[in-house]
């Protein structure tokens, strides 16, 4: 069978992509094209006249693109949004059995046997105030859509199946929990450089947040409860944030000032993805008390690297920590705090936490991902 599979997420990208959906896109597809010889792949999307075609060198070799070239992204998304597209054999010229869309939303189609698509999470639905206005129009409009009329919805964690079935009373059946893993190739402990100290204004012990700073991570509650910590605390442990920020991030700007009143906090920005690696294996312990997650992947890439890991009791995280990670409640701010004072006041229990990280992180791998979307397909 032909297998037209969706990689737009790929394709402004030079390097191999280390984070979100696009991670998530080009690892489910290395593996379906490694572990599939049976079936035929090709790879689909948007990539508008004179951008640059880099990204193709992060594919297999012998990767085939069907590429639609003539219509700009401007338009093509304007049209995404407001108007039901052209079937994709129209716009491509070319048919196939199956088609995968891995961001949300499907295509219509008119030749397809079956269409997969991939929904990373319904976040939408139960804090809008974190979604920009026109990405929550669309997700309303188009991640019902594919729930329906998708022949398979692959969902990255149990809790995304559980939360489709609950809030769309979708087919428990017709959903495939295809988790997200981590590279222990390239997530491993590594040492913390004076170079890389240097480069981000790092002290010698610090606790980290890692991602984008935005408000859904919750990383307002979390200065609030780093400034109600002992002073010595404080003193010792510097809180580093690094991440470029995201939208609506007035809150979180008000809150880091007021905690640098009496505490040191470190702001890097943008982290080289070759530098992540370091700065979990220098941290005393990861912090990410988020509001809501499809999977979260920074909890494995924390393990993988022997740091602690405290984060909070909701969505996926769960599913994702296992016993292997400190949990708290999201909305307590004195949860957050006490459950960070008593990890930084008990090694071995840390010891303990980053013991059981090393064992969580094999429940997670991107073969058994993909070998659950080829069984699907050959179904």
């Amino acid at each position: 069978m032909k297998i037209l599979y969706e990689g737009t997420s790929l394709f402004a990208n030079k390097r191999i992509p280390q984070a979100g959906i696009a991670h998530y896109t080009y690892n489910i597809y290395k593996n379906l094209v490694s572990l599939d010889k049976s079936n035929e792949y090709e790879v689909f999307g948007l990539n508008f006249f004179g951008r640059p075609n880099d990204f193709k060198n992060n594919f297999p070799k012998n990767t085939k693109f069907n590429l639609i070239r003539y219509i700009p992204g401007k338009v093509w998304n304007v049209t995404n949004r407001k108007f039901k597209m052209p079937p994709l054999e129209v716009l491509m010229g070319k048919k196939a059995d199956i088609f995968i869309f891995t961001q949300f939303r499907m295509y219509p189609t008119i030749f397809a046997k079956k269409r997969f698509t991939v929904i990373h999470d319904i976040a939408f639905k139960h804090y809008p105030e974190y979604i920009e206005a026109k990405n929550l129009k669309f997700l309303e409009r188009r991640v019902p859509e594919a729930i329906k009329k998708s022949t398979k919805i692959l969902a990255v964690s149990e809790y995304t199946k559980w939360d489709i079935v609950k809030t769309y009373s979708a087919d428990p059946n017709k959903i495939i929990v295809t988790h997200n893993a981590v590279d222990t190739d390239r997530f491993k402990r590594t040492q913390l450089t004076s170079k890389i100290k240097n480069k981000y204004k790092l002290p010698d012990d610090y606790i980290l947040y890692l991602g984008t700073i935005e408000p859904r991570k919750n990383i307002a509650n979390l200065l609030r409860a780093y400034s109600k910590l002992p002073k010595n605390i404080k003193d010792k442990y510097p809180l580093v944030l690094a991440g470029g920020g995201g939208w609506n991030d007035d809150e979180i700007k008000s809150e880091i000032e007021k905690a640098k009143k009496d505490a040191q906090i470190i702001q890097t920005g943008y982290v080289d993805e070759k530098d992540i690696p370091a700065l979990y294996s220098g941290a005393e312990l990861f912090l990410y008390p988020s509001h809501f997650e499809g999977f979260g992947m920074q909890i494995l890439e924390a393990m993988a690297c022997g740091t602690p890991v405290l984060t909070a009791n909701n969505s996926s995280l769960p599913e994702v920590g296992g016993d292997a990670a400190y949990y708290v409640d999201d909305k307590s701010i004195d949860s957050i705090r006490n459950g960070i004072e008593k990890l930084l006041s008990e090694p071995d229990h840390r010891k303990e936490l980053v013991k059981k990280g090393k064992q969580q992180i094999k429940k997670f791998r991107w073969k058994e991902s993909a070998q659950k979307i080829i069984d699907a397909i050959n179904e």
